[in-house]
């Protein structure tokens, strides 16, 4: 019996430094001179819906360093040279990390349908034109800024919608326009409709296609359930191949449905999905055991420019707080940026 109890002290006291290392490793700040600073992600990271975002009259921008977004002032904060506003606005993981490994083969999104939905700013020709880009501010860069994830589960349904829908044209001969083109032109509810009406008409005009169609879908799901994990995991794995010693701080993914209710005041739609970006914050946040240099960072209750519930569709995503926007106002960009700032030690 003493023995059992002697052995089992022996493991507590080997794993308590292990323990302490997970839980303390990070209370030394990012000390050395920050020179470049890289943002990684998807719309919040670009600065969507800024005021100096939405003076480029565009949805989708890239490459465009927008004042008072939160790769902004975390570079100006720590003083460094350059940043490389790399966020895009509807990126997924998988994109990110097609654009970080160009031995990784494009999936049917990126290939036919993303480019409908981004007004031919994420296709595969143009991903392929800026791989360089990517990978050399990766290599060149102090602390690169992640985050992505949010439009893993809603691009993939919208684009297999659309995908189908395309089998439900009327007028093929007529070039197909990008989803921003049509709502220009016919305004959100009208191309919301035209988009239900091909849909169903894709169904009943070809039923050829239905089991192509189903098994699509089945895709979709899988890909709900699969690509983030596997992916979130190559793209920080392909990171440190890059760049074994830069500092990689993950922002964490918000609830976009806060106060979202069925019943006035219940909330339960937040809480329906509140366990999905819990799960997706888990996956950014176990990194940090694994190395030094990762940093996560925890985002909660970040003021939104629309947190109205909305149909989260991109027919009625605008740049102001008309339709579907759950980006971060200035204020949220600035809490966002505190809340990294603290996290490395730099605040």
């Amino acid at each position: 019996m003493k023995k059992k109890l002697i052995a089992a002290l022996l493991l507590v006291v080997m794993l308590v430094p292990l323990f302490s290392f997970a839980s303390f490793a990070k209370t030394e700040p990012v000390s050395k001179k920050v020179k470049v600073v890289t943002s990684l992600g998807d719309s919040a990271s670009s600065g969507f819906g800024l005021p100096d975002y939405n003076r480029h009259g565009k949805q989708i921008l890239y490459g465009e360093r927008i004042k008072d977004s939160y790769p902004d002032l975390v570079t100006r904060k720590l003083g460094a040279e350059t940043l490389h506003p790399f966020g895009i606005s509807g990126i997924r993981t998988y994109d990110l990390r097609y654009l970080l490994d160009s031995d990784f083969e494009a999936d049917y999104i990126l290939k036919d349908v993303m480019g409908y939905m981004s007004e031919g700013v994420i296709t595969e020709e143009h991903l392929n034109e800026l791989r360089p880009l990517y990978q050399k501010a990766v290599k060149e860069s102090d602390v690169i800024l992640l985050d992505v994830g949010f439009d893993d589960i809603w691009i993939p349904t919208i684009a297999c919608v659309y995908d189908i829908a395309e089998d439900g044209r009327f007028n093929k001969t007529e070039p197909q326009k990008t989803v921003q083109q049509k709502v220009r032109e016919m305004g959100a509810v009208r191309t919301i409709v035209d988009t239900a009406v091909r849909y169903l008409a894709g169904f009943a005009l070809n039923p050829q296609n239905w089991v192509k169609d189903w098994l699509q879908w089945d895709i979709t799901c899988l890909k709900w359930a699969t690509d983030y994990f596997i992916n979130y995991d190559a793209i920080i794995k392909q990171i440190y191949k890059l760049n074994p010693d830069v500092t990689i701080v993950s922002v964490g993914c918000y609830n976009p449905a806060t106060n979202w209710s069925i019943l006035p005041g219940d909330r339960s739609l937040e809480h329906a999905l509140q366990p999905y970006y819990d799960i997706l914050n888990t996956q950014k946040q176990k990194w940090e055991a694994l190395y030094d240099n990762y940093y996560y960072v925890e985002l909660r209750n970040i003021p939104m420019i629309n947190n109205e519930a909305t149909i989260p569709l991109l027919e009625n995503l605008t740049l102001d707080d008309s339709g579907f926007n759950p980006h971060p106002t200035l204020k949220g960009h600035k809490m966002i940026a505190s809340a990294i700032l603290e996290r490395i030690g730099a605040n």
